[in-house]
């Protein structure tokens, strides 16, 4: 596995990566006079008092709602919050996107426990191709698969979709030789719009003439409505709205659950039950 090099890095990043660290931390903690705001200054402080962390440039280790004010206000460049700051203010409001903005200045991105998670079935599943030896190269291929896709968030479903896309890249020698269905959904915009433009050489090879096909507007704008005929489908055991819903969701689960209700409350077992002929044993 190779070793990053910092003489990699864009270093034109980090000219901005203070004002979208403050931007980042205002969206996390609310508006200046909310509520929300006072009392993430009462967590900061017991966060930086229990690690002994100094949040300035003082012996102290709490800070005022005014000082927390001046790291988050775009107009005051003078009281900028330290590194340590940063990451007690992203523990204590559980949201880290100010600490990824640092990160990714370097080139890097955080892992999210889903993103452990699918690190996980990787290696699973180049145990099940006897392929453990190509852990370290399937690590190395999912940044470049994100970025490829538009760097597309690792949570749920993308975190899959890239990770195994990198498995078959890897494994079979070629990248892009074998696309999953879900990787040309991505590149097909039926995911959504990514943050950044997909990489035009990877959508000629995967897609080839499909491309025509791409969509940029709401994936969800192009379903047909379906709620009528859901509801004409299961009205026999419609008792109440919810039960649609869960017919939407679930159809077979759903199903079974209502005849089971219905044995219940008619003492009727529907699985016994002659239905062709109207019969039921005694």
């Amino acid at each position: 596995m190779s070793q990053m090099s910092l003489f990699d890095c864009d270093y034109t990043r980090f000219a901005g990566v203070m004002p979208a660290v403050r931007a980042a931390m205002r969206r996390a903690a609310g508006a200046p006079d909310s509520i929300g705001r006072k009392g993430l200054v009462d967590k900061i402080n017991l966060i930086a008092g229990e690690a002994e962390i100094r949040l300035t440039g003082g012996q102290g280790t709490s800070i005022s709602k005014d000082t927390l004010d001046k790291w988050l206000s775009p107009s005051d460049t003078s009281h900028p919050p330290s590194v340590l700051a940063v990451l007690v203010f992203c523990r204590a409001c559980e949201d880290f996107e100010a600490l990824r903005v640092i990160v990714r200045a370097v080139g890097m991105d955080l892992m999210t426990p889903e993103g452990k998670a699918s690190v996980l079935k990787l290696g699973m599943k180049l145990k099940e191709q006897g392929a453990e030896d190509k852990f370290y190269d399937v690590l190395e291929e999912v940044p470049r698969v994100r970025k490829d896709l538009g760097e597309p968030p690792l949570v749920t479903p993308s975190s899959q979709i890239v990770g195994t896309q990198a498995v078959f890249n890897v494994l079979m020698g070629e990248r892009y030789k074998v696309a999953t269905k879900e990787t040309k959904d991505v590149l097909l915009g039926k995911y959504g719009q990514t943050v950044k433009p997909f990489n035009p050489e990877v959508v000629d090879k995967v897609l080839g003439d499909e491309k025509k096909n791409a969509i940029t507007c709401r994936p969800a704008d192009l379903l047909e409505p379906e709620l009528d005929k859901i509801e004409a489908e299961m009205k026999q055991w419609k008792q109440q709205d919810e039960d649609v819903l869960s017919y939407a969701l679930f159809p077979q689960v759903a199903t079974e659950f209502f005849k089971y209700r219905e044995a219940q409350q008619k003492k009727v077992d529907a699985t016994i039950a002659d239905t062709k002929n109207g019969a039921y044993p005694v």
